[in-house]
Protein backbone atom coordinates (compact mmCIF):
# COMPACT_ATOMS: atom_id res chain seq x y z
CA UNK A 1 0.00 0.00 0.00
CA UNK A 2 1.16 3.62 -0.49
CA UNK A 3 2.42 6.40 1.35
CA UNK A 4 -0.90 8.39 2.65
CA UNK A 5 -1.08 12.31 1.70
CA UNK A 6 -0.50 14.55 4.36
CA UNK A 7 -3.14 16.79 5.37
CA UNK A 8 -3.97 19.70 2.99
CA UNK A 9 -4.34 22.80 5.63
CA UNK A 10 -5.12 25.46 3.19
CA UNK A 11 -7.89 25.25 0.34
CA UNK A 12 -6.56 26.23 -3.08
CA UNK A 13 -9.47 26.29 -5.03
CA UNK A 14 -11.51 29.11 -5.02
CA UNK A 15 -15.44 27.92 -5.42
CA UNK A 16 -17.20 24.78 -5.79
CA UNK A 17 -16.48 22.06 -8.43
CA UNK A 18 -12.90 23.61 -9.55
CA UNK A 19 -11.37 20.68 -8.91
CA UNK A 20 -13.46 17.11 -7.69
CA UNK A 21 -11.05 13.99 -6.33
CA UNK A 22 -12.73 10.64 -7.85
CA UNK A 23 -12.00 7.28 -6.49
CA UNK A 24 -13.27 3.86 -7.29
CA UNK A 25 -13.39 0.86 -5.26
CA UNK A 26 -14.11 -2.34 -5.24
CA UNK A 27 -15.44 -5.50 -6.25
CA UNK A 28 -16.14 -5.87 -2.20
CA UNK A 29 -15.81 -8.87 -0.34
CA UNK A 30 -19.63 -8.36 0.83
CA UNK A 31 -22.66 -7.75 -1.56
CA UNK A 32 -25.04 -5.31 -0.87
CA UNK A 33 -28.58 -6.06 -0.11
CA UNK A 34 -28.96 -3.90 -3.53
CA UNK A 35 -26.64 -5.95 -5.46
CA UNK A 36 -24.26 -3.66 -5.54
CA UNK A 37 -20.10 -4.71 -5.60
CA UNK A 38 -18.63 -1.33 -6.24
CA UNK A 39 -18.41 2.47 -4.60
CA UNK A 40 -17.51 5.56 -6.94
CA UNK A 41 -16.59 8.40 -4.47
CA UNK A 42 -16.68 12.14 -5.60
CA UNK A 43 -15.27 15.13 -3.68
CA UNK A 44 -15.43 18.61 -4.24
CA UNK A 45 -11.54 20.16 -3.29
CA UNK A 46 -13.82 23.38 -2.33
CA UNK A 47 -16.08 22.50 0.07
CA UNK A 48 -15.00 19.09 1.10
CA UNK A 49 -18.49 17.76 0.45
CA UNK A 50 -18.64 13.82 -0.70
CA UNK A 51 -20.95 12.02 -2.84
CA UNK A 52 -21.00 8.70 -2.86
CA UNK A 53 -22.46 6.57 -5.45
CA UNK A 54 -23.11 2.31 -5.37
CA UNK A 55 -22.79 0.42 -8.59
CA UNK A 56 -23.32 -3.22 -9.89
CA UNK A 57 -20.72 -3.39 -12.20
CA UNK A 58 -17.95 -0.52 -13.22
CA UNK A 59 -19.26 -0.37 -16.78
CA UNK A 60 -21.99 1.91 -14.90
CA UNK A 61 -18.82 4.76 -13.89
CA UNK A 62 -19.53 7.28 -17.21
CA UNK A 63 -23.10 7.11 -17.27
CA UNK A 64 -22.84 7.39 -13.11
CA UNK A 65 -20.73 10.66 -13.73
CA UNK A 66 -22.38 12.43 -16.48
CA UNK A 67 -25.66 12.30 -14.49
CA UNK A 68 -23.84 13.32 -11.59
CA UNK A 69 -21.93 16.13 -13.54
CA UNK A 70 -25.41 17.85 -15.22
CA UNK A 71 -26.92 17.97 -11.46
CA UNK A 72 -23.82 19.35 -9.76
CA UNK A 73 -23.16 22.54 -12.42
CA UNK A 74 -26.84 23.22 -12.27
CA UNK A 75 -26.90 22.92 -8.78
CA UNK A 76 -24.09 25.28 -8.25
CA UNK A 77 -24.39 27.22 -11.78
CA UNK A 78 -20.75 26.56 -12.25
CA UNK A 79 -18.27 24.13 -14.79
CA UNK A 80 -16.65 21.21 -13.20
CA UNK A 81 -12.73 22.32 -13.97
CA UNK A 82 -10.37 19.63 -13.01
CA UNK A 83 -10.79 16.14 -12.06
CA UNK A 84 -8.33 14.20 -10.32
CA UNK A 85 -8.10 10.63 -9.37
CA UNK A 86 -5.27 7.89 -8.37
CA UNK A 87 -4.93 7.22 -12.28
CA UNK A 88 -5.11 3.72 -10.90
CA UNK A 89 -6.99 1.09 -13.76
CA UNK A 90 -10.17 1.70 -12.49
CA UNK A 91 -11.32 4.60 -14.67
CA UNK A 92 -9.05 3.00 -18.15
CA UNK A 93 -12.05 1.12 -19.47
CA UNK A 94 -14.98 4.19 -18.76
CA UNK A 95 -14.30 6.75 -21.07
CA UNK A 96 -14.61 9.01 -18.40
CA UNK A 97 -11.55 11.23 -19.61
CA UNK A 98 -13.19 11.25 -23.45
CA UNK A 99 -16.22 12.54 -21.83
CA UNK A 100 -14.25 15.08 -19.91
CA UNK A 101 -12.09 16.36 -22.58
CA UNK A 102 -15.35 16.82 -24.77
CA UNK A 103 -16.91 18.98 -21.94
Amino acid sequence: MGVPHRPKNITTTTRPLELLHMDLFGPVAYISIGGNKYGFVIVDDYSHFTWVFFLHDKSEVQETFKKFARRAQNEFDVKIKKVRSDNGSEFKDTNIEEYLDQE
